[in-house]
């Protein structure tokens, strides 16, 4: 069976209580059980994101990712608040479409009465024609109408018992329950099961040595023997009976012990417990009140307590006396409702009502040490006999069993297709008597039609069918007299329906205006009818493999097959879905639309694997650095040859979202632009987003909509190129350090993989996060993986004509130290013309020629430079050196001279070795790992390279050695690789 897991009871303000911690019990003893007979999906809903990543991280450890499903949901549901109704009803409904989606054979709510206070949404009913399971914890409002004081929360309340009613199975976490929804629901027998529950393994006597006890004593200056309530502070958990019965201990007894009260209390009910105490004649520090605790601090007070009371008038099963008695603590409790099902001995029970029979038997465990020792004993016997894995089974006993019978939410009669033909027929399609016609399963429906729409190629424009099909379910008639397209909506149409890599290569051989163009429209509809089988096949071809949507050859049949495929077409389900919400009362805003609108694209099914490759800083200004020359060159390889299966994607941060960079992606590929907006990207489950360009500010701000898109299982990935502002602190402005440790904290916080440009970058990164421990989303550090640069030296071809005259007059005349890289203070351009000065000034005749942009804390660098007496003769420094004349540099220098204190990688002396110059580097980890014997060293003391680098302008250097450099396409390959690995919840690289 496939089991959709809806983990609600996990996700809303339940979470912190015992439902959130079942449903977490529950889930994990399934997966503990499940065998290759069941499947396990999971699904969460948006709006409730809160707890949403630790469950991810969890579950998503022991299931693939595919079986995590992010349900898109509107906000602002609540149903106290009249306001949120239509959102409420469409969001409900929604849901319903969302489950049906996914087609699972059951789904199991963890929780449904849930979404009075919260966004917590439950569907309208039941899927159609899949089993509906619904664990049943308590129905405890009906015994007390107090809870529900105002119509509207009768109404919610009613709202979840009827769909209660409706599930095929309730699962009831104790026998009481059962019965009582047999009674109070009007089940039949065998629509309600008994499962039980149990303790978390977590809870047990060694819990008494858990290092969060020292700690939560000090906090709440415990200074006695404790008498111990865990739960929650309604008038029905009866606190106030335990704080009578403390008030009547024996004097001694009471000034041994102080009360402690653990739980979430909220302001309200803090001050009614401290009246309530004050009244009784209790002091401050008779009484402690925790407020919210960690498990670990639960067990430990569970563990060191000398009585556990539970004094509760009504639960439906009573969780904390059994945590407490799996710990070993000696336990009474109330006799009421399910409570004696848990504790199972009639000595340790006490009317709730009667604070003096309390009383005495809290004063028998605190007084009789033998007593107390006998029900240590007992109680972790007694909870071993609750067992989740057992529980869990019961449950999926009850599902097979059910398994044979017809879901009691079976499927609906059929849809009715009404076939609408506004522009008429071409003569080469058989005419039809049937305008409309019923889906072939079931009787026909008795809601009205969905209306089909036929669209034609050969009299409307492409852009109107394009439109009409994404508005509404169509059938396109493909005919070979296609409307006449221009070029541009050609080159459109390759680029939606292949993307870049094709786009570019139909350009190369010359666009025909063809059938490419109609290639969106095609991909909308619900079906295609081709005039001939070769057109036919023609629009299979261009739609790919996905099988949608399906091709249909002309014949008298055409009506009944489109009926057919509408019939059981996603867009129809969606027609539907639309219809019904459109006919909900109320009004709703734009905003309300828009979140039903993107709720309903998220449900569809995907085409494919596509990258969302990050370029929010190089497509507004590319500054020419190294950063920005990886990126080019591996953003162009992969454009132009994308891994298999992968669709390329380049998008930029702007105005709040991520959009389609399309107008700097054709820029890069000296294409035409695109007639098509740099629309909103939205990935979809199975997507990867790369960060391939540096963009500290993009991803600070995307940082929710990045951390969204790994809920909705999107992968991400980040390039490293390396970590000098947290290595080399001193080389960089105070501003830079912060927004780079910022850019670096929050990146990793959402990346799945990191892959670093050099082995020294990646040991500096994972130094950092040893170090740094920063809060990762899913609870794990990303995985992190190395890739080499590559260089293609036909990019930088360059003669002697490409040189500036000055720069080749000065080349022709005496040896030429270069060196490549932006003007920065940690690329020790101020060491390399210390020592050329003090050549200079030995009579060494030599140039030194700097070619890179001026960047930051420089200005001192670039006063030198400009006012000294060699600048232009044998000192020359030059901002705009393009790759031609750089190409040029490289191979009339007479070597490379790479001064840097730190560095990622030291892509120049690549490219310098590339072109057979010798190279000779600062003694660097790095620079040896990248250049390994092909270059010359220098000690890191630039006070000692006077006398080697005489010797090397002397006599020069021979070429450094060849070897086999790796190209870009190289490099993009490797990288492409090492992302192929890259998983949700990571894997090793």
């Amino acid at each position: 069976m496939k089991i959709l897991v809806d983990l609600l009871g996990a996700q809303t303000q339940s979470h912190r209580r015992g439902i959130g911690r079942y449903t977490r019990d529950l889930v994990r003893a399934l997966l503990d059980i499940a065998d290759d007979r069941h499947e396990i999906h999971f699904a969460l809903s948006s709006p409730l994101d809160g707890p949403s990543d630790a469950l991810i991280a969890e579950f998503g450890a022991r299931v693939p990712p595919h079986r995590i499903h992010w349900l898109r949901l509107p906000y602002e549901t609540a149903a106290y608040d009249p306001a949120n109704q239509w959102r409420r009803c469409a969001g409900a409904r929604l849901m319903r479409h969302q489950l049906e989606a996914l087609r699972p054979d059951w789904v199991l709510h963890t929780s449904v009465v849930e979404g009075f206070s919260d966004d917590a949404l439950v569907p309208d009913r039941p899927v159609d024609a899949v089993r509906t399971a619904s664990v049943l914890y308590d129905l405890i409002p009906l015994h007390v109408p107090e809870l529900l004081p105002e119509a509207k929360n009768r109404d919610w309340y009613e709202e979840r018992l009827t769909y209660l009613k409706r599930s095929d199975l309730l699962v009831a976490i104790s026998e009481w329950t059962r019965r009582d929804a047999i009674s109070l629901v009007g089940l039949e027998e065998d629509q309600a099961i008994f499962i039980g529950t149990a303790v978390d393994p977590r809870f047990t006597p060694a819990a008494a040595t858990s290092p969060a006890g020292p700690l939560l004593k000090a906090r709440m200056q415990m200074q006695r023997p404790f008498v111990m309530y865990a739960g929650g502070f309604d008038q029905r958990k009866n606190v106030n009976t335990l704080l009578d019965a403390y008030a009547r201990l024996p004097v001694a007894l009471r000034e041994g012990h102080q009360l402690l009260l653990a739980g979430h209390v909220d302001p309200t009910a803090l001050e009614t417990l401290r009246f309530e105490g004050r009244r009784l004649g209790l002091g401050e520090d008779d009484v402690l009140i925790t407020g919210s605790v960690s498990d670990e601090e639960l067990a430990w007070l569970y563990a060191s307590c000398a009585l556990f009371v539970f004094p509760s008038l009504m639960e439906g099963f009573g969780l904390p006396p059994l945590e407490a008695m799996a710990c070993g603590a000696p336990v009474l409790a109330s006799s009421a409702t399910s409570i004696p099902e848990v504790i199972g001995r009639e000595d340790l029970l006490f009317n709730p009502d009667d604070p003096g029979e309390l009383a005495q038997r809290m004063a028998r465990v605190l007084s009789d040490a033998a007593f107390a020792a006998e029900l240590r004993d007992y109680g972790p016997r007694r909870a071993s006999e609750f067992d989740m894995k057992r529980v869990a089974a019961r449950m999926l006993a009850g599902m097979e069993r059910k398994g044979g019978e017809p879901p009691l939410q079976a499927r609906p009669a059929a849809e009715r297709v009404a076939i609408q033909t506004p522009h008429g027929l071409p003569s080469w399609l058989p005419a039809s008597a049937n305008a409309a016609a019923a889906s072939p399963h079931g009787a026909p429906s008795t809601n009205d039609p969905i209306g089909l729409t036929v669209l034609r190629t050969d009299t409307m424009p492409v852009a109107a069918v394009a439109e009409a099909a994404a508005a509404r379910p169509c059938v396109v008639l493909l005919g070979e007299s296609l409307r006449k397209t221009t070029a541009e909506d050609a080159r459109a149409g390759i680029y939606v329906a292949s993307g870049y890599a094709a786009l570019a290569a139909a350009d190369r051989s010359g666009i025909q205006p063809a059938l490419s163009a109609w290639a969106p429209s095609l991909r909308e509809a619900v079906a295609i009818v081709a005039q001939t089988p070769a057109l036919a096949e023609q629009a299979r071809a261009l739609l790919g493999d996905e099988g949608h949507p399906r091709v249909f050859e002309a014949s008298s049949r055409w009506q009944e097959d489109v009926v057919h495929e509408c019939g059981t077409s996603e867009r129809a389900r969606e027609a539907r879905l639309i219809e019904d919400i459109i006919a909900l009362p109320g009004s709703s805003t734009h905003d309300d639309l828009a979140q039903i609108a993107y709720g309903i694209a998220a449900s569809r099914a995907t085409r494919g694997e596509r990258w969302f490759v990050d370029v929010s800083t190089i497509a507004v200004n590319d500054i020419g650095t190294g950063v920005h020359r990886v990126v080019r060159s591996v953003l162009r390889s992969w454009l132009q040859s994308p891994p298999p299966g992968v669709r390329i994607e380049p998008v930029r941060f702007d105005r709040g979202s991520f959009r389609y960079a399309r107008a700097y992606t054709t820029k890069l590929l000296g294409l035409p632009a695109l007639a098509l907006q740099d629309a909103i990207a939205e990935p979809a489950p199975g997507d990867m987003f790369v960060g391939l360009d540096w963009s500290p500010e993009a991803i600070s701000a995307a940082l929710p909509r990045l951390q969204d898109w790994r809920r909705a299982g999107v992968r991400t990935a980040f390039v490293v190129n390396d970590l000098m502002p947290m290595r080399l602190p001193e080389f960089f402005h105070a501003y830079s350090r912060v927004a780079f440790e910022q850019w670096l904290g929050h990146m990793s916080s959402v990346a799945d993989g990191v892959a670093c440009i050099s082995r020294a970058t990646a040991q500096d990164y994972r130094a950092w996060l040893q170090e740094a421990q920063p809060a990762f989303q899913f609870g794990r550090a990303p995985d992190v993986g190395t890739f080499a640069m590559g260089v293609d030296s036909h990019v930088l071809e360059g003669s002697d004509g490409d040189l500036r005259p000055t720069l080749r007059d000065a080349l022709a005349k005496r040896p030429t130290v270069l060196m490549v890289g932006t003007l920065e203070p940690r690329k020790r351009h101020e060491d390399a013309l210390d020592v050329a000065d003090r050549l200079w000034a030995r009579g060494l005749d030599f140039n030194l020629v700097v070619a890179g942009q001026r960047g930051w804390l420089t200005d001192a660098l670039i006063a030198r430079m400009k006012a000294h007496p060699r600048l232009g003769q044998s000192l020359h420094w030059h901002e705009d050196v393009g790759d031609r004349e750089l190409g040029a540099l490289y191979r009339k220098s007479t070597l490379l001279l790479a001064a840097s204190a730190g560095e990622g990688y030291g892509l120049p002396l690549i490219e310098a070795a590339r072109h057979g110059l010798a190279v000779v580097a600062r003694d660097l980890p790095v620079f040896r790992e990248v250049m390994g014997d092909s270059a010359q060293y220098l000690d890191p003391d630039p006070a000692l390279w006077d006398e080697p680098l005489t010797r090397m302008l002397s006599a020069p250097l021979p070429p450094a050695a060849q070897r086999s450099w790796p190209s870009w396409d190289d490099c993009a390959n490797e990288l492409a690789a090492l992302l192929r690995q890259v998983r949700r919840q990571g894997a090793a690289f």
